[in-house]
């Protein structure tokens, strides 16, 4: 049964954004701990037996979901999270009907299906496992004393709150995305609660129904088997003895430890999954050595690494070994917060990996066909922001009206320093109106305080021959540049800011390639004319600047990446606090 199937109105709501509704749960009568349950001691005959002494009452769900707290859920039974969907939920249900339970007071045993699912999730809460365990006891119950009608009511409330609870991690990630990335603007997948029960009460596969709610890219799906992967070797923890090499160790030197090294370094993602590991002697070869330096170049902003063996190095590989699940994981979570449908194909640059990729790449396309390196923010003063916007207008031999930060940190003392540095860089000053103003002591000295700075187009503006522009609060952009040199390194976070393009003509083509007027002749001609002209892209094109530090490529190879900015920092510290 599909989920489309369901005719119940689809919940737009973002699972993180507090209910309008939310009041303090009812925690003023003592408490009573059962086991790892804590409540208040006026609802422990509901919780401990709920058919015993119970009485029916005609606004016991009404009050239940005003207030927003459960007698049989954990930790004080409050549902504020997710109370908004379930009011939604009901109000859409015009059916009259109990849900989960028969009339005559018996669970049906697709709830206790439900519950099973959710304790044995991988990545189940504390508090999810806790609520699904006390609820299957309720349920057993039922078995050899029927439910009443009010607690047949309850039962179908609590099962509503656990199943929309699961359905959220699954369809939007268990983490606000905006407590990491305050920038996040992307609106959550769309949720079908009703869906969601409707397919499950029809006798739907629990997996399947929860799986459908998920990204289906083939990347996700890698990076879902990657996590089953990895627990399977960490079962074997041989590769995490690697010895640590007395001295430094180049190419061909024997190193006894050298086939657990090539493990090592085939589970990072840094040799081919096909490498032969099993040939590996007892020499530091050229291969494993060639491998290790690109692992140690990508954290170089200059130069490349030799691939010296050190015990530095090895005690550096094992703790990224070690944390290579908790980076799938993150990845997974990450996934979980993006859209599933978009109004075209987006583009997508992943700040960890320096590179911009088309979504299609995500989806199992090998060919990538706009993938190129990039250059980002910098990582210790001007981080790229983690968001998403639609590229709206190209803009050919752009001209650079430098932002307010930069006039007065760069610009303004460069220039008070040497007369000439602002003719050099071929920049104006002019007024808020765009008019120009001569290069005076006091027009200078007004710099970033009513006099602009506008650097003209020409081949050596900071922007290149072209810019794309995607309005946003930020002031980002995709753009040229003529310091093309630093795209050839390994570790690429240089801009103020801004994404600046390895390929800015393909990137062209790309964008304009629906205009059959926008030859490559045309778009050359347009770059080098040396005056500005702006562009209207046919129709809008998303843009997702992303943050993943682990990638699984269409081949099934798995990448890590350094946590440039921190980010997984912040995002490890919520995922603990939410479980």
């Amino acid at each position: 049964m599909l989920l489309s199937q369901h005719p119940a109105r689809i919940f737009r709501m973002n699972l993180f954004q507090p209910s309008h509704d939310r009041l303090v749960p009812l925690v003023s009568s003592p408490a009573i701990r059962v086991g790892r349950l804590c409540v208040p001691s006026i609802l422990c005959a509901s919780l401990l037996g709920p058919v015993a002494g119970a009485q029916e009452r005609p606004d016991t769900i009404a009050a239940t979901l005003l207030r927003a707290t459960h007698p049989w859920l954990a930790e004080g039974g409050g549902f504020a999270d997710v109370q908004r969907a379930i009011r939604e939920l009901r109000e859409s249900d015009t059916s009259g009907v109990i849900h989960w339970s028969s009339p005559d007071g018996a669970v049906l045993p697709v709830a206790h299906r439900v519950l099973a699912f959710i304790r044995a999730a991988d990545d189940a809460s504390r508090l999810e496992r806790t609520d699904a365990t006390h609820l299957d006891s309720v349920a057993r119950r039922f078995e050899s004393d029927p439910a009443t009608g009010t607690e047949r009511a309850l039962f179908a409330l609590a099962m509503d709150i656990v199943v929309a609870r699961r359905a959220f991690v699954h369809r939007q990630g268990r983490v606000d995305p905006s407590r990491v990335h305050p920038e996040w603007s992307l609106q959550p997948a769309a949720l079908d609660l009703g869906g969601v029960r409707f397919a499950l009460s029809g006798g739907s596969s629990v997996s399947e129904v929860f799986d459908a709610l998920e990204p289906q890219t083939r990347s996700y799906r890698l990076l879902l088997g990657g996590r089953e992967r990895v627990r399977r070797e960490d079962t074997d923890t041989s590769a995490r003895r690697l010895a640590m090499p007395a001295r430094p160790m180049r190419a061909g030197e024997r190193f006894a430890d050298a086939q657990l090294l090539a493990t090592l370094l085939v589970q990072l993602g840094e040799l081919p999954p096909d490498f032969p590991v099993s040939r590996v002697g007892t020499v530091y070869s050229r291969p494993l050595a060639a491998a290790v330096a690109r692992w140690q170049s990508r954290k170089l902003k200059k130069g490349r690494d030799a691939g010296t063996l050190t015990a530095k190095v090895v005690e550096t590989l094992l703790d990224e070994h070690r944390r290579r699940g908790e980076r799938i994981d993150m990845a997974i979570e990450r996934w979980r917060w993006l859209p599933r449908t978009f109004s075209a194909d987006p583009l997508v640059v992943n700040l960890p990996e320096y590179r911009l990729h088309t979504f299609g790449h995500f989806q199992g396309d090998s060919t990538d066909r706009l993938g190129m390196n990039v250059v980002i923010g910098r990582a210790d003063s001007n981080a790229t922001p983690v968001f998403a916007a639609n590229m709206t207008q190209v803009v050919f031999s752009p001209q650079w009206h430098l932002p307010q930060s930069i006039m007065l940190k760069e610009i303004l003392p460069a220039a008070q320093a040497d007369a000439g540095y602002l003719s050099r860089h071929n920049y104006e000053l002019t007024t808020g109106g765009g008019r120009v103003l001569p290069h005076s002591a006091a027009n200078i000295a007004r710099i970033g305080s009513g006099v602009m700075v506008r650097q003209r187009s020409g081949d050596d503006n900071s922007l290149g021959k072209v810019k794309f522009l995607l309005p946003n609060p930020y002031a980002i952009y995709l753009h040229d540049t003529p310091s093309r040199s630093l795209f050839a390194r390994n570790r690429r976070d240089f801009s103020h800011g801004c994404v600046r393009l390895g390929d800015p003509m393909a990137m062209a083509r790309y964008v304009l390639g629906s205009q059959p007027a926008w030859t490559d002749s045309k778009i050359t001609e347009a770059m080098n004319a040396g005056i500005e002209r702006f562009v209207r892209v046919p129709k809008p094109i998303p843009v997702l600047i992303v943050y993943q530090t682990a990638v699984a490529d269409p081949d099934g190879r798995f990448r890590f990446f350094d946590d440039i900015y921190g980010h997984d920092r912040t995002l490890a510290t919520a995922l603990e606090k939410a479980r």
